[in-house]
């Protein structure tokens, strides 16, 4: 279980201990894991070195918009300071919504407990039903509702295209073409969306082959893999948070 299927099941559990077993599992990892990020770590700082920045933070920001570490984070303490008070009265009615939930005067707002409450203050304040949300969004539907963005922002189409033999590693597998009219083929995506045994129990977008000029004459086409853990198959229904979560991922691979 992952953090976002964790917070997906803890909007709709009414058990307390239901709710803090699933945060506990979506929100942690192998403690041999700490190794393998001291070792990421250590290699980013090398590759800096290398490329004769300070650091990776250096590195990594400098041809985005911020352009420094000290922009980013003057900004980021910025917005903070003017999203505190609203921040602050949010989890004041989180937390009064808990407390008369239970009856219990002296009840805390816990991290396991904010999809929860989250959910019952929405549908309270705004007659909102998470469920019936839900049901807006089955899988296949945000599927072409990736398309229509895609199509409307971009003006570039996806469509399914047929792989090689031996080109994929399971048959859920979808490989996806982007195309433009006016500039052609765009690139290719893998889609790997559902659950099974032995399989990466989380999300993940990465790129399998950069876009590239191999000559002044030709151009390599990226090549990107999307991967999900979706349970329920062809009956998936995805809440709101993870639809966005997904297309807003999907969107800044595009």
């Amino acid at each position: 279980m992952n953090a976002h299927l964790s917070q997906s099941n803890n909007s709709f559990s009414q058990t307390i201990q239901v709710r803090k077993q699933s945060y506990m599992k979506g929100n942690s990892m192998p403690h041999a894991n700490l190794d393998v990020l001291n070792k990421l770590i250590n290699a980013r700082h090398e590759l800096a070195q290398i490329m004769e920045y300070k650091s990776y933070a250096d590195f990594a920001i400098r041809p985005n918009m911020a352009g420094s570490p000290d922009v980013a984070m003057s900004f980021l303490l910025d917005l903070s300071k003017h999203v505190r008070c609203k921040a602050d009265e949010e989890f004041n009615v989180i937390r009064e919504c808990k407390r008369q939930y239970l009856n219990d005067r002296n009840a805390d707002l816990e991290p396991w407990d904010e999809a929860y409450f989250v959910g019952m203050v929405k549908s309270s304040a705004y007659s909102l039903d998470s469920s019936v949300i839900a049901s807006y969004f089955s899988l296949s539907r945000c599927l072409e509702g990736l398309k229509m963005l895609v199509e409307s922002l971009f003006g570039a189409t996806f469509c399914q295209v047929p792989m090689m033999p031996g080109e994929c590693w399971h048959p859920d597998v979808v490989k996806l073409s982007l195309h433009h009219p006016q500039e052609g083929g765009l690139g290719f995506m893998y889609l790997d969306l559902y659950s099974r045994k032995g399989k990466y129990s989380g999300c993940a977008h990465f790129a399998i082959r950069g876009g590239r000029l191999i000559s002044k004459s030709e151009y390599q086409l990226p090549v990107w893999m999307d991967i999900s853990f979706f349970v329920f198959y062809k009956f998936q229904l995805l809440g709101y948070s993870i639809v966005l979560f997904n297309l807003t991922n999907r969107r800044r691979k595009i």
